[in-house]
């Protein structure tokens, strides 16, 4: 397992759009957490192809960039993701 806290970029609401986005995308994530400011990655035991693993890190960070610039964007400032 492993842990990745957000606390200091997302909300608890942030980090559960986080985990929806990362589902309607296909993968799997929980929040947890003393606020549910951390997304927990559990990828399985038996993945065989590096290229897997590497595909699902891309979704969270997909996930985690489109949130952020939802946030920025309803705050009135703008983000610029590369």
């Amino acid at each position: 397992m492993t842990a990745l806290p957000l606390r200091e970029v997302l909300d608890w609401a942030g980090t559960a759009a986080v985990a929806k986005v990362c589902m309607s995308a296909g993968l799997i994530i929980e929040t947890c957490g003393s606020r549910d400011q951390t997304v927990k990655v559990t990828p399985a035991l038996a993945i065989e192809e590096k290229t897997i693993l590497e595909q699902g890190m891309v979704v969270i960070e997909n996930a985690i960039r489109y949130c952020l610039n939802l946030l920025v964007a309803d705050s009135g400032f703008y983000w610029l993701s590369s």
